[in-house]
């Protein structure tokens, strides 16, 4: 059981907002693996979302069961008619790049 309330804690664990001293910006993230999308970091600085660091349970079951619910979308938005797949499912995530919208 926490012992500070959510609100005492909450703004101090989603201060992310780090300058880095002694090692260059792009040896500590990669662009393969930490992707700005050619936005600034004070812009990321300012971006405000709830889901950064911390979320509810349900929160959290909501988004493990995104890339399915993605999959299942795509699926059948490009007309296939047979039914996914167990192997389907469980490939959900894995290995795929991201990539920056435009």
């Amino acid at each position: 059981m926490p012992r500070l309330a959510r609100s005492d804690w909450y703004d101090l664990t989603r201060d992310m907002n780090w300058t880095l001293a002694n090692v260059d910006e792009e040896e500590a993230r990669p662009k393969d693996l930490s992707n700005s999308c050619g936005v600034p970091a004070e812009k990321w600085w300012v971006w405000d979302e709830p889901n950064k660091i911390t979320y509810p349970v349900a929160g959290a079951r909501a988004v493990r069961g995104q890339p399915s619910r993605d999959l299942r979308q795509r699926h059948h938005a490009a007309g296939a008619e047979q039914p996914l797949q167990v192997d389907d499912l469980r490939a959900v995530g894995h290995g795929e790049a991201h990539t920056c919208p435009g």
